[in-house]
């Protein structure tokens, strides 16, 4: 009676062991983030420039020459909070020359600026130049993006071949007062 005894007591220890445990966590989990944030009551202007142009251009491509589409590198987008007033604001481009990596040659290229990623027609930008706006006056948020194309002035078939170039063309948020 006593062997009857210890193994019911021994099967209900591990049977409530079974019972009441806990599950095994998958340890391939994956978690979704939750966001958010509360409005500052300033005014507030942020500037987000999107990088698209991940490889070199080919210099002597027609799309790149001054008759061509030009190629898009990227865009800008100003996103405004908090504006009741319409506030004027602009962006101002600055850019040099392409320049060869031994610092001998220089292309000298435009910029142009869209409202749409597809092109059509754009507006000229020599450095320098700005595009004003106005942010929008409903208390909220308002944005505005434009698309950044480039196209060569001189043309690259002058250049020695197999020389790589660079430029830097930057984007400067400022109150147009």
């Amino acid at each position: 009676m006593k062997k009857v005894l210890v193994l019911l007591i021994a099967f209900a220890i591990v049977g409530g062991a079974v019972l009441f445990a806990e599950p095994t966590i998958n340890e391939n989990s994956k978690l979704l983030n939750v966001f958010g944030f509360i409005p500052s009551p300033e005014k507030i202007a942020n500037l987000d420039v999107t990088q698209s142009l991940t490889s070199p251009i080919d210099l002597t491509s027609s799309v790149v020459k001054d008759d061509g589409d030009g190629v898009l590198v990227g865009n800008w987008k100003v996103t405004t909070y908090n504006h009741d007033g319409g506030e004027k604001y602009k962006i101002t481009y600055s850019y040099g020359k392409l320049v060869s990596d031994d610092s001998t040659q220089e292309i000298e290229y435009l910029v142009s600026e869209f409202t749409g990623a597809s092109g059509g027609t754009g507006t000229a930008k020599e450095s320098g130049d700005s595009t004003p706006f106005t942010a929008g006056n409903d208390g909220g948020e308002s944005s505005i993006t434009r698309y950044v194309k480039v196209n060569l002035v001189d043309d690259a078939g002058d250049f020695d071949p197999a020389t790589d170039f660079t430029s830097t063309i930057t984007l400067n948020l400022t109150t147009n007062l």
